[in-house]
């Protein structure tokens, strides 16, 4: 049987340090006060490479890629509400470290617009008590996507 290189990667175990050092550290030294924008416009991109076709592939792809246990909160005719936990997430909370989940928001409202073909926003609210991410995903009817 012949894996693909995804196919390869996604059984590899990383240590959260490592992840944090790249993400965290790494990127923030980079972009600097850039750093929430770019990763909001990098998980968009993200989106773009790795087209899921429906909700089920997007919180199957949240795991896969380290992002955390996504879940549906809440659904509207125009919006959706999720939130992210995770070991790491929760272990952040606790050291009450500044993280940023812009990276996850972007993909989000990228995947949603590819869904849904409207453009569509994604804001995060942080619970440090519950160690929870919640991505408030909106979309506008009116304003449809050219492809």
């Amino acid at each position: 049987m012949d894996l693909t290189n995804d196919e390869l990667l996604y059984h590899i175990q990383v240590s959260g340090f490592a992840y944090e050092l790249l993400r965290h550290d790494f990127l923030h030294e980079l972009l600097g006060s850039d750093y929430e924008e770019v990763l909001y416009l990098g998980g968009k991109k993200l989106a773009r490479k790795y087209v899921m076709n429906n909700v089920g592939e997007i919180i199957t792809f949240f795991e896969a890629a380290g992002f955390g246990h996504l879940s549906v909160t809440n659904e509207g005719e125009n919006k959706a509400t999720f939130g992210l936990t995770s070991p790491l997430i929760q272990e952040r909370m606790k050291n009450d470290e500044k993280s940023s989940y812009h990276l996850e928001a972007g993909f989000l409202a990228q995947s949603f617009e590819n869904l849904k073909l409207q453009i569509t926003e994604s804001t995060i609210r942080i619970h440090k008590k519950t160690g929870v991410i919640d991505f408030y995903i909106e979309w506008d009817p009116k304003d449809q996507v050219d492809f």
